[in-house]
């Protein structure tokens, strides 16, 4: 019973290897990814030229396996620049206290937290005066030692009194901070004027009063900086001429695209006086396509072009009766791609198969990464190599020929066994007995 349940067990393992070898026949590209560093939670695989021109349109055709042969879920994203934004957090707490000290013009406000809190912006309440004041804060612990204090920080409002009153600091940590506003008080001019007469002329007095601030509360915040992804990155490229030639009626400009994804096109040309008719092809093994068709002139911008990975540009420049462009210049942009994973734990070198028939992965790793995910780009690629397990699909031609060539070999094996049998039975051939005529 055991040796049945061993030959079941080898059975499946070997099923399942075979599985696993019979979809790398798919793949006629495979490269050695290594690991040159220690990866965060998230990692990305910069293309090359080469993975943009062995890859399909949806990039669908290709496998990662970690260095015990697993699958490793990825998925081929923009790459983009993450940009360090920041953002303000309310830090809890009250009002424990309030002074004046009216000789030097000086409100006091205690402002105690929750809990130990790093702080870098107070906010206070606008007015509908505009003001100019100067503010000091004073940082303690939960023993009441002060650990800190910033003096003279200015604290505006102007314009819009609707808003709030900043003063902004450097951060620092304390439990309860202490918020001295100076010319709490401000001596302001009455809008309405007084005109007396006498023996020197007219005088105007002016109504002077002193104006306190309307201190209603006190908020403190903490600076916070998150991760946001910036637009796709766009990196502009020199894309090899393969020819250019000056035809009856326009100039054409044939280019090695490699099937990266061009986005952007800049022509230029030394002609300072000139228009024309540029018609923008993207050519493939199975057809040319129009990409675009647009105006040049000296002052013309860049050209947007939809992203289409062909293995050759054309540029047509319609001159009509005019004279060639001379030294007409290309200058392409390109947005990059990257394979973005999630490291295997066991960590190690990674293989890529890619190219081909390869069939699409499909993974849900999407919903496990943020959208301003920073990648660790601790992967590098190998120099391609063609994959050893690679068996390519026989096409319908190459199935008759190969038919055809095994209906031969199978008549002429067929015809030597009747020729073998008739040897056999017929061994002396017709050789005549003796005493026969």
């Amino acid at each position: 019973m055991k040796k049945i349940f061993l030959f079941f067990a080898l059975s499946a393992s070997t099923l399942l290897f075979s599985a696993a070898k019979e979809e790398l026949k798919e793949y006629p590209f495979v490269r050695q990814v290594k690991q040159t560093g220690k990866s965060g939670y998230a990692a990305a695989i910069t293309f090359d030229k080469k993975l943009y021109q062995n890859t399909n349109e949806d990039y669908s055709n290709i496998l990662l396996l970690d260095k015990n042969g697993q699958k490793v879920p990825y998925a081929v994203r923009d790459a983009r620049e993450i940009k360090k934004l920041h953002s303000w957090k309310k830090i809890p707490g009250e009002i424990t206290g309030f002074s004046r000290d009216l000789k030097a013009n000086t409100a006091t406000v205690d402002f105690s937290f929750t809990k130990p809190a790093k702080v870098s912006r107070l906010v206070l309440p606008s007015t509908a005066k505009r003001f100019n004041k100067k503010v000091t804060v004073i940082f303690f612990d939960k023993t009441g030692k002060e650990t800190g204090r910033k003096q003279n920080l200015p604290l505006y409002q102007y314009g819009n009194v609707f808003g709030n009153a900043n003063v902004d600091f450097p951060e620092m940590e304390a439990d309860k901070i202490r918020v001295m506003i100076h010319n709490f008080a401000e001596r302001k001019e009455s809008a309405f004027k007084k005109e007396i007469s006498g023996k020197n002329g007219t005088e105007i007095q002016k109504n002077i009063r002193d104006e306190e601030y309307d201190l209603k509360g006190v908020t403190a915040y903490r600076k916070i900086f998150i991760n946001s992804p910036d637009a796709p990155l766009e990196i502009p490229v020199e894309l090899p001429e393969i020819s250019r030639q000056n035809k009856e009626r326009f100039t054409e400009i044939t280019v090695d695209a490699h099937r990266v994804p061009c986005t952007e096109l800049s022509v230029r040309a030394d002609d300072t006086q000139f228009s024309r008719e540029v018609s923008v092809y993207s050519v493939t093994e199975k057809k040319e396509s129009l990409l675009k068709i647009f105006r040049l002139n000296p002052d013309s911008k860049e050209v947007r072009l939809p992203e289409i990975r062909g293995e050759r540009y054309i540029i047509r420049i319609q001159n009509g009766d005019n004279e060639p462009l001379k030294n007409i210049r290309l200058q392409w942009k390109v947005k990059d791609k990257m394979i973005v994973l999630i490291p295997p734990e066991n960590g190690g070198d990674l293989k890529l198969y890619y190219g081909g028939r390869g069939r699409k992965q499909v993974y849900d790793i999407e919903k496990y990464l943020n959208a301003s995910e920073r990648f660790s780009k601790v992967y590098q690629l190998e120099e391609e190599m063609k994959s050893p397990d690679y068996a390519p699909e026989l096409q319908k031609d190459d199935i008759f020929k190969y038919l055809a060539w095994v209906i031969l070999a199978a008549a002429a094996v067929l015809l030597l066994i009747i020729i073998l049998k008739m040897l056999n039975n017929n061994p002396c051939g017709d050789v005549n007995k003796p005493g026969e005529n």
